[in-house]
């Protein structure tokens, strides 16, 4: 039984990195509108997280500024935020929000992904964005992403943070500079 299961999370494990990998070489940069490439993460993630969250609240205006970005790879990043949001909530009253709006710096773009789970105790929220850490039990969750979506949100310039309150839930901040300044390449 454990090596069943510890071949079903290297396989999952193989399956991310692939993903990312293919994302990195198929993406090009462009100025993109931010609730389009939301309403996509939304469209990918929709029958998949309805099974974990009771509500799901979607609170992204049209005609955000536009942000230089990898379209694809900042739909990854909500797509993971989301789905991680959607284990992470509550079970009996569960919900959501994903919201979106200019940063108060009038040169950023903020994603914003909340949940009423369990979040994250205090003690633990210096790794969560470590490569494999994860506090999901069994082989559902792989620990990368996290890993991978702070990757994707630092090749633009930008950042992301995590506020958590321990049975209340947790808040992803992600703030994209709008001229999308790039990592420098590793």
């Amino acid at each position: 039984r454990d090596m069943k299961h510890g071949t079903a999370r290297v396989a999952e494990i193989v399956r991310n990195l692939r993903s990312y990998v293919a994302l990195d070489r198929s993406d090009e940069w462009a100025m993109c509108s931010v609730d389009e490439v939301i309403d996509r993460a939304r469209h990918m993630v929709g029958r998949q997280i309805e099974k974990n969250v009771r509500r799901v609240e979607w609170n992204v205006p049209p005609g955000l500024p536009r942000v230089m970005m990898m379209p694809g790879r900042i739909e990854q990043t909500v797509i993971n935020l989301v789905i991680n949001a959607a284990h992470a909530a509550d079970k009996e009253e569960s919900w959501i929000s994903v919201g979106a709006a200019r940063g108060q710096d009038r040169e950023s773009v903020e994603i914003v992904v909340s949940d009423n789970g369990r979040g994250i105790p205090e003690e633990l929220r210096h790794r969560i964005f470590e490569p494999f850490f994860t506090t999901r039990c069994g082989v559902e969750g792989t620990g990368l992403g996290l890993w991978i979506s702070q990757d994707i949100v630092r090749d633009h310039g930008g950042t992301i943070r995590v506020d958590s309150t321990p049975g209340s839930g947790s808040t992803f901040t992600v703030t994209l500079p709008l001229d999308g300044h790039r990592r420098p390449p590793a």
